[in-house]
C-alpha cells in the first residue's frame, strides 16, 4: 500500500477524533472530553504493551505519526471505542455498578469489528 495511504488514514482518524471530542464535549461536558482525551494514553499503552508482551503483530511502517511502536492513529481510535462503549451503556441506562462490565462487551465488539478492516 503506498505510504500515502497511511497518512490519509492519520488525517481521517485524526479528524473523527476532533469531532469526537465535539459530541462529547456537547453532549457530557467537560467530563466526557476529559474521558476522551484520557483514554488516548490508554489505548497507546494498551497497543504498546500488547506488542511488548505478545509480539504477535507489528503496525507497518508506512504510519507517519508513532510513539513507540504504535500509530497515533491507533490510539486515537481506542479512545473513540471506549468513550463510544460508555456513552452507549448510558444512553440504555445500564446500571452504574454493571456499567464497566456493559463497556468492556461493548468496546470488544466494536473493535473486533474495526480488526478486521
Amino acid at each position: 500500500m503506498p505510504r500515502i495511504l497511511f497518512g490519509l488514514v492519520e488525517v481521517v482518524m485524526l479528524i473523527l477524533f476532533v469531532l469526537s471530542a465535539r459530541f462529547a464535549y456537547r453532549t457530557g461536558g467537560r467530563q466526557r472530553l476529559l474521558e476522551l482525551i484520557s483514554a488516548v494514553p490508554f489505548g497507546l499503552l494498551l497497543e504498546q504493551g500488547d506488542i511488548t508482551i505478545f509480539g504477535s503483530y507489528a503496525y507497518n511502517q508506512g504510519f507517519f505519526i508513532k510513539l513507540g511502536s504504535v500509530p497515533v492513529a491507533i490510539a486515537l481510535a481506542w479512545a473513540m471505542i471506549i468513550t463510544s462503549s460508555m456513552f452507549m451503556s448510558d444512553r440504555l441506562g445500564i446500571p452504574a455498578r454493571l456499567a464497566p462490565f456493559a463497556d468492556a462487551v461493548f468496546a470488544i465488539l466494536l473493535d473486533l469489528s474495526l480488526d478486521a478492516i
